[in-house]
């Protein structure tokens, strides 16, 4: 069945957005904004849509820029450009619409807000992406782009950026995206490999790697509890999943030293996403239940 036009550039639309990456931005940054003001308004509205419009147009540059080196992987010789779906063309085109609109949607919330998004798109693709080309430790600078999107939302809220609890927030998030980064890069290091790549399997000697991983993975964890500490999922009830969560994530975590194997790794990587996820819903939670 041949698919038409229009729905092969609406499904290669989503692909170049990258929604499973788009839909986590725009949920930290719709936690940071509850954070800032639990109240639903237009401006939350905007803050969703502009963040989500900016992430979208980000990865879309960065298809652009990766189109190389993912023509050479086979988990990305699939995707719109390398596959011959779109033009470069289109997807730049794309890409600008998207950043334009969602800066427009995030400048009526506030030029903080807006200046934010910007600095965003300029660290990941102006430092990250050309960074990741050169060295594997390119995640840790590349982390800041975790802590953005919450301060986006929490000053288009009127939060006050002296309270402490944004920061711990923003620094949870900072350092939660570097296991994210390195789980995922440890189960596909062969398909990097392949692409010429610099991986971290190549920095560090398999027990080497593995005790890195584990420090970053409960130092997320930690901080994670630590967010109750600072009134972030201080209810009881909340505060007990919370420690709970982080204890389940740190044995999930464990699992590396009885097993290095990619599959492992890849679980540890599936289980710390849904442990980011908890945490925030325990946030969310802990708003709505504090009004």
């Amino acid at each position: 069945m041949k698919i038409s036009p229009y729905r092969k550039y609406l499904k290669n639309t989503f692909a170049l957005s990258k929604v499973t990456i788009s839909l986590p931005v725009t949920l930290t940054a719709l936690t940071g904004y509850m954070l800032g003001d639990p109240s639903i308004t237009s401006e939350l509205l905007y803050v969703c849509a502009g963040v989500y419009l900016l992430s979208s147009g980000s990865s879309a540059f960065n298809h652009f820029q990766d189109k190389e080196t993912d023509a050479l992987m086979e988990r990305t010789r699939s995707r719109p450009i390398p596959s011959g779906e779109v033009s470069v063309k289109f997807v730049l085109f794309l890409s600008l619409i998207f950043v334009l609109t969602g800066s427009a949607l995030l400048l009526i919330t506030g030029w903080l807000p807006a200046s934010l998004g910007m600095l965003a798109i300029a660290w990941y693709n102006g430092i990250y992406t050309p960074m990741k080309k050169i060295t594997p430790m390119a995640a840790v600078p590349g982390a800041f782009i975790g802590a953005i999107p919450p301060f986006i939302g929490y000053t288009a809220a009127g939060g006050n950026l002296t309270v402490p609890a944004i920061w711990i927030a923003g620094l949870f998030f900072f350092v939660a995206q570097i296991p994210h980064f390195w789980l995922l890069a440890i189960y596909y290091a062969d398909d990097y490999e392949r692409s010429s790549l610099p991986v971290i399997t190549q920095k560090f000697s398999s027990a080497g790697l593995r005790r890195i991983t584990f420090v970053w993975l409960v130092s997320a964890s930690l901080l994670g509890l630590a967010l109750s500490l600072f009134g972030l999922i201080s209810i009881p009830m909340l505060f007990l999943l919370n420690i709970i969560i982080t204890l389940v994530m740190i044995l999930s975590a464990l699992r590396i030293f009885f097993n290095s194997s990619a599959r492992t790794y890849r679980q540890v990587f599936m289980h710390f996403n849904f442990y980011v996820l908890g945490v925030i819903i325990l946030m969310l939670f802990q708003v709505f239940y504090a009004q």
